[in-house]
């Protein structure tokens, strides 16, 4: 434990062409009043469904016997096997978050929610925040990390994973790709598409958890072949190719271009880029 203490910190290594944002956490929504002990999420040995790694209370004794007694109120530290990643977890009761299920329930971000979804947030006990502190500078193996942890503790709960910046809420089995679109990551993992109900402004949330504007595009007639593109584009980021203004950028058979939002209001500072179409062409025409 008193190794896991010293891996408190945050850093943001350069390693593929991306980083994590300190502002990148999820949350589980526990339905349960009793949490499971750290030796039933992370253990380096697994036996039976663990994931490899190693977690304590920040604070705590250095009696052994803590790891298998059901996590509290407080902060506990996780570390991955090769102590590369280190994440934060902080347990709250419901009430000490600010969390109110019915109010939330009634809220426009609740209005795409299944009933299993719904049942498990109206029965919300406590609240296990999960936050970055170092990251591997492959990026990938600590974002996997972070999504193996988060399933578990649902899982051991009967919780839901909230995904804030995504502003979506997941059950523990959609949490992870299967297959996912590459062996190491699947951008549909961290980044959310969202389509306004006339279905021709269609736009990323999730890239600001890289430290890379959200990207949107216009004018288009189909959504859904939108929507695709869109997560084309967010699989090259996450392979480490950003963009920036000015750039082309091939989608499928077309070259777009990116530039400035237009809509600055809308994101209330935000970063985003448009995708715009080659000169003479609209997103019409080349997302049908």
């Amino acid at each position: 434990m008193d190794n896991l203490k010293k891996l408190l910190r945050f850093s943001a290594p350069k390693g593929i062409g991306i980083s994590i944002s300190k502002d990148y956490y999820l949350s589980v929504l526990s339905s349960k009043p009793v949490l499971p002990a750290p030796d039933e999420v992370l253990i380096p040995k697994p036996t039976s469904g663990q994931i490899p790694g190693f977690l304590a209370p920040v604070i705590g004794s250095k009696d052994k016997s803590v790891l298998a007694q059901p996590m509290v109120r407080g902060q506990y530290v996780a570390a991955s096997l090769d102590q590369k990643t280190v994440l934060k977890l902080m347990v709250m009761q419901r009430d000490e978050a600010g969390f109110d299920p019915e109010p939330f329930l009634r809220s426009k971000v609740a209005e795409s929610f299944s009933e299993e979804v719904r049942l498990r947030v109206a029965a919300t006990w406590g609240m296990v925040q999960i936050t970055f502190e170092a990251f591997d500078p492959a990026v990938h193996p600590a974002l996997d990390f972070l999504l193996l942890v988060a399933r578990r503790i649902a899982e051991r709960t009967e919780g839901v994973i909230a995904d804030p910046i995504c502003q979506r809420y997941l059950l523990p089995e959609q949490l992870i790709q299967r297959p996912r679109w590459t062996p190491a990551y699947d951008s549909r993992e961290h980044i959310a598409i969202k389509i306004e109900p006339d279905g021709g402004y269609v736009y990323t949330l999730g890239l600001l958890k890289f430290h890379h504007p959200e990207l949107e595009i216009s004018g288009v007639s189909n959504p859904a072949s939108a929507e695709q593109a869109l997560l084309s584009v967010c699989q090259q980021i996450l392979a480490g190719n950003p963009i920036a203004a000015g750039d082309r950028v091939k989608v499928g058979d077309h070259m777009l271009s990116a530039g400035h939002t237009t809509r600055p209001s809308k994101w209330d500072g935000l970063p985003v880029l448009e995708l715009l179409p080659p000169p003479g062409q609209n997103m019409a025409s080349l997302f049908p």
